[in-house]
This record gives structure tokens, C-alpha cells and sequence, in this order.
């Protein structure tokens, strides 16, 4: 998946008021946990860090275990979220979510999702159109994303 900061509309307007410099001082910026996991992805303290943004104590700010609980705050302009393309493209492209800094300015992260099926269950019809539907959903996400990142149609920033 590729890391990138998240908005709500609202919010997303009005860091695009402020300066590049002082575009995150004053918004509570969202952690999500399951990440922690991942040597590849980033967080906020270093992602601050790379793109030069200024942020007092990226540290800090609302931690969450579930990604559905951190979008929720997003919706609700409580801060931005540091949050995997693929799961939110979705909510990008009709709109519920806004990327407010540019697309290069995230990360790829180095776990993959991963699904087991147990020696018998492959065996099966359903799962095995079950496991060439996920290979397709797998392939469609990651033109998505590449397309995202070049600027495409759903691209913004």
C-alpha cells in the first residue's frame, strides 16, 4: 500500500489557506496503529520530517488500533491521518476524503496483505474464483494507485 496524509473537505480547505511552512501547526494530526508493524511505513514525526513541513510534537495527537475508527474522526474534521491509497481511494474518489499535500509526498509501505486458504479449501470451485477475484481486485488497486501517483484522472495534488 502507499502512505499518504488524509483530510476531510474542510479541513483539507483550510490547510490550503495557510503557508507550506505552517500548513500542519494547529491540526491534530491522527495515528493509526496497525502500522506499527511495518519497518516501511511512515508516521507522522518522520513523514514531518522528509517533506519539511513544520509541526510542533508530531508525536502527539489521537492514537487508533482500527482504521475505520481513524477515518471516522477524519469525516468529523478532528485532524489529518496518515492512511494506506488503497483503502481510501474509494473515499477520494466521491469525494468524503481529499489528499492535501501532493501524492509524491507519501510511502510505500512494506507489508502486503495477505490471504491463506487452508489445502482443502483450494481445491473447491468458489474458492478458487474467489482467489482469481482477489488477484483481479489486487491488480486493479495497484493501476489505481500508480495512476494516482502519476497525477491521473483521480489524482489531485
Amino acid at each position: 500500500d502507499y502512505l499518504i496524509p488524509v483530510s476531510s473537505p474542510v479541513n483539507n480547505r483550510r490547510i490550503s489557506a495557510l503557508s507550506r511552512e505552517t500548513r500542519l501547526e494547529g491540526f491534530p494530526l491522527l495515528h493509526l496503529d496497525c502500522y506499527t508493524q511495518d519497518g516501511g511505513a511512515i508516521g507522522w514525526p518522520a513523514w514531518v520530517g522528509r517533506y519539511g513541513y513544520r509541526k510542533t510534537s508530531p508525536e502527539l495527537g489521537i492514537r487508533y488500533r482500527k482504521v475505520q475508527h481513524a477515518l471516522e474522526a477524519v469525516y468529523a474534521d478532528a485532524g489529518l491521518l496518515l492512511c494506506g491509497l488503497a483503502l481510501i481511494e474509494p473515499m477520494i474518489a466521491d469525494g468524503r476524503l481529499e489528499v492535501p499535500f501532493p501524492v509524491a509526498e507519501g510511502e510505500w509501505s512494506t507489508h502486503a496483505y495477505r490471504v491463506r486458504f487452508a489445502p482443502w479449501a483450494e481445491q473447491r470451485d468458489a474458492c478458487s474464483r474467489f482467489r482469481q477475484w482477489l488477484g483481479e481486485q489486487a491488480r486493479s488497486t495497484e493501476r489505481a494507485l500508480r495512476s494516482r501517483m502519476r497525477g491521473g484522472p483521480a489524482g489531485r495534488g
